[in-house]
């Protein structure tokens, strides 16, 4: 009697399970918002079960966006068949985006414990009726093109966000205090990651950012489908230290070198006639010791700025991309 119960309890839980539909996630956030992969974490741990996974029958498409003012979230329902539902809409007068994890969590699994909105049944009719037409097909979005007709597609997967890809305009000249000044002028083409077709592709150009060293000048003219940078990132401040190091170390070098100059002149000019054995003796000055001392500061500091300078460059890898491709996502969206 109990076996049979318990086949039956089990039985119910499996049909229940099987019946239950399938969730999905797609999420769209600012930086400093939480992530896709968190968020579902979250729900899932609210439920006591998980619940988003891969060919889902309903999906919950999230956008958070705003600036320290204020933040919204906005929640939109669709079915598999890209119809939506229903949608909610959260805001925050919060400094932090993550003001509104939360309630976003609580809202999400909600969505899902009540499942999605019952759909009116069609009216029945005795009369035979035509069959509909059939609808179209949903049209295919179009690969993105790599090449226009007067650009290329530029993506830079860097080792940092800050990454910007500039333009160089132009040079002018002016005085100033009866000297020549010179003005270079630059644009801002895109940030990391970029994902954009890039005009006038013959032009020079350069990959920087705050606290990141300039890189080398280049052109994206010869990439005729598009190209993907590969950056690695150098640091401004070691550059800098590197120079510092650098002209410390030669001017020391020179202070040492001149000191010992001086102590063989002195050497040459002050000597004391003592007798037959030791006919002369050298004044002792002192200066060969400090002029020592300071070419071997001098030969440290420059031994320590030339690796400083050498390794705080910034690298980049050209790789060309296809002439095609599939529709990239926008930055910052990520689908489970």
């Amino acid at each position: 009697m109990w076996n049979r119960l318990v086949v039956i309890a089990v039985l119910c839980c499996a049909v229940q399970a099987v019946a239950e539909p399938r969730w999905g996630l797609k999420w769209r956030s600012a930086a400093g918002c939480i992530e896709a992969a968190d968020l579902s974490r979250a729900v899932e741990a609210k439920l006591g079960r998980p619940v988003f996974g891969a060919d889902p029958d309903f999906r919950i498409d999230g956008v958070a966006d705003g600036s320290e003012s204020a933040w919204k979230v906005r929640l939109t329902l669709v079915n598999r068949a890209g119809e939506i539902l229903g949608n909610r809409e959260l805001s925050s007068a919060e400094k932090a985006c993550t003001a509104l994890d939360g309630k976003v969590t609580a809202v999400i699994a909600l969505m899902v414990e009540s499942g999605p909105p019952e759909q009116p049944e069609a009216p029945k009719v005795t009369e035979p009726v035509k069959a509909a037409p059939a609808p179209a097909p949903l049209p295919v979005p179009n690969p993105v093109r790599r090449r226009s007709s007067d650009g290329v597609y530029v993506e830079i997967d860097s080792d940092d966000p800050r990454v910007q890809l500039l333009r160089h305009d132009g040079m002018a000249t002016g005085s100033y205090s009866g000297g020549t000044v010179v003005f270079n002028s630059f644009s801002m083409e895109c940030t990391a990651p970029c994902g954009s077709i890039i005009k006038r592709p013959d032009s020079q150009f350069y990959l920087t950012g705050d606290g990141i060293t300039p890189s080398a000048a280049f052109s994206l003219g010869e990439y005729k489908s598009g190209v993907k940078l590969k950056v690695k990132t150098g640091r401004g401040w070691m550059r800098g230290l590197g120079w510092i190091s650098m002209a410390t170390g030669l001017a020391l070098a020179l202070a040492g070198g001149t000191l010992f100059l001086l102590d063989g002149v002195s050497t040459s000019t002050n000597g004391v006639k003592m007798g037959v054995e030791n006919p002369y003796v050298t004044a002792k000055t002192g200066l060969s010791g400090a002029g020592t001392g300071l070419l071997i500061g001098g030969g440290i500091m420059l031994g320590a700025g030339i690796p400083l300078i050498a390794f705080s460059g910034t690298s980049i890898e050209f790789l060309p991309l296809p002439s095609e491709g599939p529709t990239p996502l926008p930055a910052g969206t990520s689908e489970i």
